[in-house]
């Protein structure tokens, strides 16, 4: 998942508009090496587990989201 995407997950979760992308630069200003972490990118596949039959108990970045911010139940 890309940044914009997750941010845009976030804005449905909060029930607001998300269109405005923070530049890298300040991102390091105000997080300082902790950016390089939300800067990067890293696809990663829980193949193991999926080829394992786990079932998720969010198995989308939208239902994971709402039940952290709402503090819905899972």
């Amino acid at each position: 998942m890309r940044h914009r995407e997750l941010a845009q997950a976030l804005g449905r979760a909060l029930g607001r508009p998300s269109f405005m992308k923070a530049p890298a630069f300040l991102m390091r200003l105000v997080m300082g090496e902790l950016a390089q972490a939300a800067l990067s990118s890293q696809r990663m596949i829980p193949q193991k587990l999926l080829d394992a039959g786990f079932d998720f108990l969010f198995p989308t970045i939208d239902l994971a989201l709402t039940n952290l911010l709402r503090g819905e139940k899972g």
